[in-house]
């Protein structure tokens, strides 16, 4: 039971990891050689931020200053890793129990037990040493507000950044034979303990705190929970700033912990070090590599929605590597791993691992290609454009209904769009032609200003070429239509702009990730140049076919679109449109449309 008798040799870390979540695991236990452990019993290491130095306590030695019962310190240099040249340290041995408990940041204040008053147990608590002219002080007394220990065992950790001790004592509310407890360091006092919490300390003991340099994760041993053994070493973190308020203890499991007494865990760079009995009767100090986490690997299975405006898609995300349980949170608030009822957009999702490591991707659930159709669905509260009479700036009421159109181009941003300006048939062809391009361009330009990639739009006059209600009146012959079939005709259509029309846009996108607002990344949208190739590639006429063009009708080679149809035939598309009664520019080879 020798373990239980020194619960005191409570040790700090001085260089750790930031946050525990930066372990994944650990390498099986190395046994540190006879540089540091004996026949004697050593216990925790602790090392010098600049890795030159290493102090441990040893115990049950013959030739100590206090006989085979007394506890020393012991210093060791560090070269390349090894520990070489170990000695006892004088300054601070003598008959009582000795151990350092803490030291600086920079290696030139030491932390002890207080065993420097004259009396054995005159003034339990700490004492505090300083380097100076190249030795070390005489350990004068450190006051801890309201401190009082009564019995013979309890420990102490200072923080590397000497604001924090944790205190390992049977004190005021201990629910067990040893509680922990914190003490604040403000304004160069040290507060009055504050105890942990009944989610760190239970009925039985916990021991040998220490805490990572972040003051958010906390290593100690305890009898009190199951385990492994005697005594297992376990780890929680704060919630938030509370010193009350913990996870719930986790085991550091069976590579750390032995079915003997496992206690004084510290960390020092990417190598743990722990004080176990589990080969030997008295303790010696073992070290293990700490493995980093497995790395999250996500992959994504994505269903697209089945039309540009349905909200059918789906997306199944699949974990390939990582720690769970996993946690998601995705762009818009959905904690669901698998997603059903998608539109077409940009998302993203987070995976948090249990080590609290994320990762973050960026993805697109693709919507099938823009139909004129679904533009139309988008255009439906877009009103008229109007101009006063002869002219072609836009004016404030035409401005809000462009503006509809900026945010439908804004909120797609791959779809490309030609916006065509119609007059009726009052005034001469040419003067109409002129007129409907000044329009055409200058709504075109309005929205330019205010979309990405401008090429996106582009503005074509038609003057009277393509009149909604056919009411000739040209010259000397009057016009049957009446005022309002006139205003039908004078019209701004927004015509769908295909992938594969000789107007396609070979245009980059800057696209947004839900992740990262503020940055943007470059997607070519039309990067597949062997179709488009083949949309351009010209179609012949055939002898037959430029027969059947002067009879009236045109019969759709393969490889056509209604474009291509229009450059061979002469015909524009609104009109084969129109006269055709089509709905879409997609055409099935073999199809005979109507020229006149």
């Amino acid at each position: 039971m020798k373990n239980k008798i020194f619960l005191f040799l409570i040790f700090p870390l001085v260089s750790v990891l930031n946050t525990f979540s930066q372990i994944g695991g650990f390498t099986d236990p190395i046994l540190l050689d006879k540089n540091i452990n004996t026949e004697a019993e050593e216990s925790r290491i602790i090392i010098s931020t600049d890795g030159t130095k290493a102090y441990f306590t040893r115990s049950f030695d013959e030739n100590s200053t206090g006989g085979l019962y007394d506890q020393e310190t012991w210093f060791s240099e560090l070269k390349d890793g090894k520990i070489k040249n170990s000695a006892p340290i004088s300054t601070f041995n003598n008959k009582f129990k000795n151990s350092i408990v803490g030291i600086s940041n920079d290696g030139n204040t030491i932390y002890l037990l207080d065993a420097y008053s004259g009396k054995k147990d005159e003034k339990k608590g700490c004492s505090i040493s300083y380097f100076e002219n190249d030795s070390w002080s005489k350990p004068t007394h450190l006051d801890i507000t309201d401190l009082d220990i009564d019995g013979d065992f309890y420990g102490f950790y200072v923080s590397k950044n000497e604001n924090v001790i944790i205190i390992s004592y049977s004190g005021p509310n201990s629910l067990g034979e040893e509680d922990l407890y914190v003490s604040i360091n403000e304004n160069d006092t040290w507060g009055k303990p504050i105890h942990l919490g009944s989610q760190i300390n239970t009925s039985g003991f916990e021991i040998s705190p220490f805490i990572n340099e972040s003051l958010d994760t906390l290593f100690f041993s305890s009898n009190g929970r199951g385990g492994e053994g005697d005594a297992d070493i376990f780890y929680a973190t704060r919630k938030g700033d509370s010193w009350t308020e913990w996870s719930e203890p986790k085991n550091l499991g069976p590579i750390i912990n032995s079915p003997k007494f496992d206690a004084y865990f510290t960390i020092n760079g990417s190598t743990a070090y722990w004080s176990s009995n589990k080969e030997s009767e008295r303790t010696d100090i073992y070290s293990s590599t700490i493995l980093p986490p497995a790395p999250i690997e996500i992959t994504t299975d994505i269903k697209m929605p089945t039309s540009f405006d349905a909200t059918d898609g789906e997306v199944n995300i699949i974990v390939s590597s990582g720690e769970g349980p996993f946690d998601v949170l995705w762009s818009d608030g959905s904690t669901e791993m698998n997603r059903k009822g998608l539109g077409g957009g940009n998302y993203s999702v987070t995976i948090t691992d249990k080590f609290g490591i994320s990762k973050t991707i960026d993805f697109e659930v693709e919507k099938p290609e823009m139909k004129q159709k679904d533009l139309n669905n988008l255009l439906v509260n877009v009103n008229p454009i109007y101009f006063d009479l002869g002219k072609h700036k836009i004016r404030e009421d035409a401005k809000a209904e462009l503006d509809k159109i900026i945010k439908i181009m804004n909120d797609n941003p791959t779809i490309q769009i030609e916006l065509g300006s119609h007059t009726d048939c009052i005034a001469s062809q040419k003067y109409n032609m002129r007129l409907s391009n000044k329009r055409a361009k200058s709504s075109a330009d309005y929205i330019k200003k205010k979309i990405t990639n401008p090429n996106r739009i582009s503005g074509q006059g038609y003057g009277e070429s393509m009149l909604k209600v056919d009411c000739p009146c040209e010259g000397k012959i009057k016009s049957t239509c009446s005022d309002q079939e006139h205003q039908m005709n004078r019209r701004t259509e927004f015509v769908l702009i295909e992938e594969g029309s000789p107007k396609y846009a070979d245009i980059v996108i800057e696209k947004v990730t839900p992740s990262n607002p503020k940055n943007t990344v470059k997607v070519n949208y039309n990067t597949d140049k062997s179709k488009k190739t083949k949309w351009l590639t010209d179609v012949p006429v055939t002898d037959e076919q430029k027969e059947n063009i002067k009879n009236g009708f045109y019969i759709v080679q393969k490889g056509e679109t209604l474009y291509r149809v229009a450059v061979n035939s002469g015909v524009t598309t609104n009109d084969l449109r129109r006269l055709n009664n089509l709905k879409s520019n997609s055409i099935k080879p073999g199809t005979k449309l109507k020229l006149r």
